[in-house]
């Protein structure tokens, strides 16, 4: 009689263990629920790493432009005043006068139009680097995308592993409890000796520990997906199992050569060859000479309108090209 009530004791056990299991997957209230696609768009969407990348193509798209700028004509103008102390006069031999040479209030505007012909190739030298350095930005936001993806993954199954795992823990701690209430039992009827029942007490604390552990792992990793989708460490969210296995051919030598075409690495190693050239060229034109088109019109006087000067030593209007 007393063997058959250990016996249904167990197999209640085993029964609340399996209902446990069941429950352990249910959605926190008000929680939302992720799914693996979900959790990699958000993060893709949110991440700051991948906010600063897209910048860098914005910087890098300016820093072409910049380069581009510099086929093209440069315009400058200036306008300066100059005062003079002491003007230098000449007495003119036989006359009884002096003449001064130079005016005291010197007005002087100009303006300035320089055109590139030719620089050693280095516009075109660092034209072309601006260019790749746009490709390369580009890819990094690339990789930078890939990688999170990854850490996305990778975090969201360590999420489903420690739920599993605080599942377990859980189960284990409760059939432990009872396990114990029956030992209890026993001990008082006198079936079992006193040892039986301390070793059933060692078990269930060490259950405990270990769901405590289990709890903390858990929240690590839920905090850790947090950080990658760039919400609040302690936010709820419940994430979506993945029952379905799909297994992969195991062709090694397909996946090496899909990666070697695709990977963003790949590239960046590629890019990374070209702006060395471009970097040997830019200067390797230090070698050649440069040749430009300058052209300038100047405007000066005696006066802040720069009309000229009644001594005839400021024209008002002059240019010259060289």
């Amino acid at each position: 009689m007393k063997r058959s009530l250990y016996i249904l004791t167990l197999i209640l056990i085993i029964l609340a263990v399996v209902v446990t299991l069941g429950a352990a997957n249910a959605d926190e209230e008000g929680a939302r629920l992720y799914t693996l696609d979900e959790s990699i768009k958000t993060a893709l969407e949110n991440n700051r790493s991948v906010k600063a990348k897209e910048e860098k193509v914005s910087e890098s798209e300016y820093a072409e432009k910049e380069a581009k700028a510099g086929f093209y004509p440069e315009f400058s103008t200036s306008y300066s005043y100059t005062r003079i102390g002491n003007i230098t006069s000449v007495k003119i031999p036989g006359m009884n006068r002096s003449l001064t040479l130079g005016d005291s209030n010197n007005f002087q505007w100009s303006a300035t139009v320089t055109q590139p012909l030719f620089t050693g190739f280095a516009l075109t030298s660092a034209h072309e680097l601006a260019k790749l350095g746009i490709d390369q930005s580009k890819v990094d936001l690339e990789l930078e995308k890939v990688d999170l993806a990854l850490r996305v993954k990778e975090a969201y199954f360590n999420i489903l592993k420690a739920d599993k795992a605080v599942a377990v823990a859980k189960s284990a701690v409760e059939s432990l409890e009872a396990h114990l209430a029956v030992a209890k039992n026993f001990y008082d009827v006198g079936m079992i000796p006193i040892n039986e029942m301390l070793k059933a007490e060692v078990e269930l604390a060490n259950a405990q520990h270990n769901q405590i552990m289990a709890q903390n792992g858990a929240r690590l990793t839920r905090a850790s997906f947090n950080v990658l989708l760039s919400r609040s460490l302690d936010e709820p969210f419940e994430v979506e199992d993945i029952l379905k296995y799909i297994p992969e051919s195991p062709d090694f030598d397909v996946y090496l050569n899909r990666a070697l075409k695709v990977r963003p690495e790949i590239k960046a190693i590629e890019l990374a060859e070209s702006q060395i050239a471009q970097k040997i060229n830019l200067a390797k034109s230090k070698f050649y000479p440069e040749a430009a088109f300058t052209a300038s019109y100047t405007k000066a006087g005696d006066t802040p309108d720069v009309s000229g000067s009644d001594t005839g030593f400021q024209k008002a209007n002059s240019w010259q090209a060289t």
